[in-house]
């Protein structure tokens, strides 16, 4: 089977990915963004017998740097959210001392 060499990973869907996992035009990026979409599995790349050692290490990697990635986004939102709950909170005392001041 003929790879086209200007495929690109848009188009590719799992059994393209899986048949021409050997070529150079199948790239580490293209491998980890399916893995990612859920389009196929590190097993599924495995089980080809044509996925190389030196391509599961980049896929590897990119699903680590991704998944850090994800977590540093997710923490920092989460960071955010409790930046503004802590303004609130702060803005609701002084308003609690505000009134206290007054009424009392």
């Amino acid at each position: 089977m003929e790879l086209m060499l200007n495929i690109n990973k848009t188009y590719m869907d799992k059994k393209s990915i899986l048949t021409n996992i050997s070529y150079p035009t199948v790239t580490a990026d293209i491998i980890a963004d399916a893995i990612r979409s859920g389009i196929l599995s590190f097993e599924d790349a495995l089980n080809t017998g044509e996925f190389e050692r030196t391509k599961q290490k980049a896929v590897k990697d990119l699903l680590l740097m991704y998944q850090k990635e994800d977590n540093d986004f997710q923490s920092s939102n989460t960071l955010k959210l409790l930046e503004n709950f802590l303004i609130i909170i702060q803005i609701v005392n002084i308003r609690i001392k505000l009134i206290k001041k007054f009424v009392i």
